[in-house]
C-alpha cells in the first residue's frame, strides 16, 4: 500500500511536469504533548525538613509569588507546621536546580505570607520585580527569603492561569506535584526529589465549596501543585493553570466490606480537589 501510493504520486507530479524523489522512509521525530519550558512545573516544599508538599512560582506584573496549599505550611488551627520552609525546582535542562529558603516567622510579620480564611490556598511573596512578567527581570528577594542556589535560568514562574468560571468542563489537565507518599522505602523507585505527573481531565465543578473535581488521582505530597489545562484550539495549543491540588476524593467501602464481613477502609477514588485561581489572586492582592 505504501509503495502504490508512492507510485502515484510520482505519476501525479510527472503529469504536472514536476520531477521528485520520494525517500523511501521518512523520519518522525517525538514530539513533547507538554511545553518545553519549566514555566508549570511544580517546587517541592519542605516544612523544617519534615512537612511535605509541592507548589509552583506565578509572576505578576511586579513580583514573583510561590503558591502552595494552606495545609502545607499551617495546621488545622491556622498554626505554621514550622519556622522555616525550603523549596527545589528545576528548569528545563538544568540538574542544578534553585533552592530558596524562607523564614516563614519573618515573612509573617512583613505580611509577605498570607492564607486563606475558607480556601485552601496560601501565598508567599518571593521578590520584587523591576520588569513585566513577561520580560527579562531583575528580582529583588523579600525579608526572610534567601536565594540558597540559584540555577542559570533564574527563578521561571507562569502569568498563565484560568479563574473558576473559566475553567473548562471535559477538558484534558496535567497534575504537577511531589507525591513522596507513594512507593515503599524497600524499592526506591521513584526519586522523591524530582515531579511527578499525572493526566486527567476536569470532571466536575462543586459551586457551593468553589472548588474544581478532576478525574485524576492525588496523594499526600501532591499538595500545593498546580493543575494545568489543555486548551486545544484551531491552531494551537495552550497550556494555563487552573488551580492548586488540595485533595483527594475519598471512597469509603463500608457496604461492600460490610456484605462479605471484611472491615471498613477509606480509599483513593481517582478524583481530586482543586482550589481555583481566584482565592489566590484575592491573596495576592492583599500583599503589600
Amino acid at each position: 500500500m505504501r509503495h502504490s501510493l508512492r507510485a502515484f504520486l510520482f505519476i501525479v507530479l510527472a503529469n504536472l511536469g514536476m520531477t521528485t524523489y520520494l525517500p523511501m522512509t521518512t523520519k518522525v521525530f517525538a514530539q513533547r504533548a507538554i511545553p518545553d519550558n519549566s514555566q508549570t512545573r511544580p517546587t517541592l516544599i519542605s516544612i523544617d525538613g519534615k512537612s511535605f508538599g509541592s507548589g509552583f512560582y506565578l509572576n505578576t506584573e511586579d513580583a514573583v509569588w510561590l503558591i502552595t496549599a494552606k495545609h502545607v505550611l499551617f495546621d488545622d488551627k491556622g498554626v505554621l507546621l514550622g519556622q522555616k520552609a525550603e523549596s527545589l525546582g528545576y528548569n528545563e535542562g538544568d540538574d542544578l536546580g534553585t533552592v530558596l529558603e524562607f523564614d516563614l516567622k519573618v515573612l509573617t510579620a512583613a505580611g509577605f505570607l498570607r492564607s486563606h480564611k475558607s480556601a485552601d490556598a496560601a501565598v508567599i511573596k518571593v521578590a520584587s520585580a523591576t520588569e513585566p512578567a513577561d520580560k527579562q527581570r531583575t528580582l529583588t528577594p523579600v525579608a526572610g527569603v534567601n536565594l540558597k542556589q540559584v540555577s542559570k535560568q533564574g527563578i521561571t514562574g507562569t502569568s498563565n492561569y484560568l479563574k473558576f468560571d473559566d475553567v473548562a468542563m471535559g477538558n484534558d489537565v496535567i497534575v504537577y506535584g511531589y507525591p513522596n507518599s507513594i512507593g515503599l522505602r524497600a524499592m526506591p523507585q521513584i526519586d522523591q526529589k524530582q515531579p511527578l505527573l499525572r493526566k486527567g481531565i476536569v470532571a466536575g465543578r462543586n459551586s457551593t465549596q468553589h472548588t474544581i473535581i478532576i478525574d485524576c488521582p492525588s496523594f499526600n505530597g501532591n499538595s500545593g501543585g498546580p493543575v494545568v489545562q489543555i486548551n486545544n484550539r484551531v491552531f494551537e495549543v495552550d497550556f494555563k493553570i487552573i488551580g492548586i491540588v488540595s485533595q483527594f476524593v475519598p471512597f469509603d467501602n463500608s457496604g461492600w466490606s460490610a456484605a462479605i464481613g471484611g472491615n471498613a477502609t477509606i480509599l483513593n477514588s481517582g478524583y481530586s480537589v482543586v482550589t481555583p485561581m481566584d482565592p489566590v489572586m484575592d491573596l495576592i492582592s492583599q500583599v503589600p
